[in-house]
């Protein structure tokens, strides 16, 4: 199953929309163009954080001025991809209090002073790290004190993020789905398929109707996305991650009860599909985090 290639560069420049905003994105070009000369190819997004509470939008992780420089201190844990990086774009709070309106964002790289990095793998193998920060450098992506920008930049990132990630987990569910409609075509049991089945065949009926559900919303996400300062792009993000999570949740649980024990083993690969949704549902904020804000909405 492929991996998602979340190019957060790209993301920025989907939301360009003033000049302060067209300024940011050229100077993360700048420094992008400069970090490839040295033969540097990976820049990991670093944003969620173990506090947070699941809500990305709070930002425990803190920046510092020091004359014309600036330092972090903090952490960010997990970060997708981050143990391959050699640099990390950072988003930290200005003040103390970890509220969103304050967040700007850093590039962090590899070998800077009070920087730790662990690396680990998550539930889908996917590799990733937690990094530390004890005033280490950090050279910020435009203005940090022009908080619209900022929040704005955030904003698309996030917002490309959720409905990649939609995509993503459609992918995961629609492969588990496959899977199951072919094993249940060759599977014989009392010298009949086991699809013959008609508990099976609701089964596959339910499975159907949530992929179908999924894939429509991850259409909407992918349109919302391009508008990410509208209010409602906002709400049809957090409807896309809250439907797309649990319905592709749901058939990937499906899908590993048509296959009975076999779906439970590490070498089948109907399992990974649902660890892909796990992961995924997680990043960017989970269901129940998408649920409340919606709710709060209201």
């Amino acid at each position: 199953m492929t991996k998602p290639k979340l190019n957060q560069i790209v993301a920025i420049e989907k939301g360009v929309k003033s000049r302060v905003y067209a300024e940011l994105t050229v100077h993360i070009k700048i420094h992008m163009v400069r970090i490839a000369r040295h033969h540097h190819s990976v820049v990991a997004w670093a944003h969620d954080e173990a506090s947070a509470d699941a809500d990305p939008s709070r930002v425990a992780t803190r920046a510092t001025r020091h004359g014309s420089s600036w330092v972090l201190h903090g952490g960010k844990t997990p970060v997708p991809y981050g143990a391959q990086a050699q640099a990390w774009i950072v988003s930290a709070s200005l003040g103390d209090d970890g509220e969103a309106g304050g967040v700007a964002l850093f590039v962090v790289e590899f070998g800077a002073a009070g920087l730790q990095r662990r690396d680990f793998r998550l539930v889908d193998e996917t590799p990733a790290c937690e990094l530390k920060f004890d005033a280490t450098p950090a050279l910020p992506l435009g203005d940090p004190l022009e908080g619209e920008a900022q929040q704005r930049t955030l904003a698309a990132v996030t917002a490309a993020g959720i409905a990649a990630l939609c995509a993503d987990m459609v992918g995961a569910a629609e492969a588990a789905f496959r899977l199951s409609m072919d094993y249940l075509r060759v599977r014989q049991q009392f010298g009949r398929a086991i699809g013959e089945n008609q508990a099976l065949r609701h089964r596959a009926a339910d499975m159907l109707v949530s992929l179908e559900m999924a894939r429509s919303m991850a259409l909407a996400a992918a349109v919302a996305a391009d508008h990410p300062e509208d209010d409602d792009s906002a709400a049809d993000l957090h409807r896309a991650k809250l439907i797309v999570g649990r319905h592709a949740r749901q058939v990937c649980h499906h899908a590993v009860q048509c296959h009975g024990g076999i779906g439970m083993t590490e070498e089948y690969a109907v399992g990974h599909c649902l660890r892909r949704v796990h992961v995924a549902d997680h990043l960017f904020g989970d269901a129940e985090l998408h649920a409340r804000l919606l709710a709060e909405r209201a």
